[in-house]
């Protein structure tokens, strides 16, 4: 995006400002549960992509996003859904809600007693915060399970390529060799606008993640 966009970040880790700084981000060390430091309808795109559960007044943040955007402008939002059709038959069996799928195993590093995520969201719940904060869902983006946005094929592959890496992994050949060859069959058989639709019929359970625009 920073190649042809004016892209600012904030960042709680001193790492993540430098990083996001070499890739000509402005970006500011702070703590996004105070206040922004952005003039009011100041951003045409204001992302929150894996934040919100991550604080502990996300309502707080999704309204300054709300007074930093223009009215012309959208704010994306992806959250985790810890309580889809696995997630609810983990709990049912007595296990934690620490997140664990094929791509993604937060359990590594984390254990009850210090996991990273605070808030734990719900698809009701998530359309009534948006709707308390005076703000609409006018894009949604649906699929099974992470792939509509964590553990997408078609965007590793985008962002690998982007970046002009080469294929060093073990990870990162499973997912060449093996993941991306099924995935666009899988297409072919079960297209995606048809897995949207499915899907939309009961994100809370065939959906592992909320993917969203949202507008004032």
């Amino acid at each position: 995006m920073a190649k042809s966009n004016e892209v600012y970040a904030l960042d709680a880790s001193s790492v993540g400002v430098e990083q996001a700084r070499e890739h000509n981000i402005k970006a500011e060390f702070d703590n996004v549960e105070e206040a922004l430091p952005f003039a009011a309808d100041f951003f045409d795109i204001v992302v929150l992509k894996d934040i919100l559960e991550h604080i502990y007044n996300p309502f707080e943040l999704l309204q300054e996003a709300k007074r930093i955007v223009k009215p012309s402008g959208y704010i994306i939002i992806s959250l985790p859904n810890h309580f889809y059709l696995p997630f609810r038959l983990k709990i049912l069996f007595g296990q934690n809600l620490i997140w664990k799928t094929l791509m993604h195993n937060h359990k590594k590093d984390f254990a009850e007693w210090n996991y990273m995520h605070v808030r734990f969201f719900t698809w009701s719940g998530v359309k009534k915060m948006i709707k308390a904060a005076g703000l609409k869902i006018t894009k949604t983006y649906w699929d099974f399970g992470t792939l509509a946005h964590y553990s997408d094929p078609l965007m590793y592959e985008y962002a690998f390529k982007a970046n002009n890496k080469k294929i060093t992994t073990r990870q990162q050949q499973l997912m060449y060799k093996v993941l991306l060859p099924a995935y666009k069959i899988f297409n072919l058989i079960c297209p995606r606008a048809f897995r949207k639709w499915l899907v939309s019929l009961c994100p809370g359970l065939l959906c592992a993640g909320f993917y969203l625009r949202v507008e004032k």
